[in-house]
Order: structure tokens, then sequence, then C-alpha cells
């Protein structure tokens, strides 16, 4: 294999963000860490009291002019991401541990995320 191949399709890929943030945490900070990287962003909310709102989260990015829709729902905002996404895409889950959880036991077909022991 070429590795000058691996550059030109890695140059071409594109990465897909689904992105949910606690309401303590510095969203315009995260936005900004990000938004060299960010060409697309389904922005959501994890099911906790604490979360920002999926639509709050959408317009930090919005206003930053990168292609951003969302949705309250988690799985539905993960599939929106990889049905937006080509094989050479990265779909990259991002936000806080609740999240991650969560988008854990969406993919893995669970009712919930269980505890590790």
């Amino acid at each position: 294999q070429d590795p000058r191949h691996d550059r030109v399709a890695a140059a071409s890929a594109e990465i897909g963000l689904v992105v949910g943030v606690m309401g303590d945490k510095d969203l315009e900070g995260l936005v900004s860490a990000v938004e060299p990287i960010a060409r697309r962003v389904i922005a959501t909310q994890a099911d906790h009291p604490r979360a920002l709102k999926a639509e709050t989260v959408a317009r930090a990015f919005q206003n930053l002019g990168i292609e951003t829709t969302w949705d309250v729902k988690l799985g539905a905002a993960i599939d929106t991401a990889m049905n937006l996404s080509t094989p050479s895409d990265a779909v990259v889950i991002l936000g806080s541990v609740a999240l991650a959880g969560e988008a854990r036991a969406y993919i893995l077909g669970l009712e919930r995320d269980p505890p590790v022991d």
C-alpha cells in the first residue's frame, strides 16, 4: 500500500461531530477547540438535568458558520450523523460522560449503559 494514498484519503475524509454538553461546562471553549476540524455538527443533549439544550449547542456552532443541525434525541443525532457520512468519513461523539454512556448503550443496542465493575 502506498502511504501517499493514505494521506490523500485522510485529507478528503470529513469529520462529523455529534456534540452534547453539560450546562456547567465551557461550551464556547469546546466550540473553539474543535472548530478547525468541525465540518458538520449534529448537536444533541444527554438525558440529564444539567445538559444544555441541543438547540443552544447548535447555535454556538452555527454562529461560526459550521453546518449544524440538532436533535434532542441522541440516537436520532447518531443516526443522522451516520446517514450523512461516507465510508471514508469519521463520526465522533463528543461531550459529557453521560452522553458517552448513552451513546455506547445506543450503539450496542442496550437499554442503558451498564455500570463498570
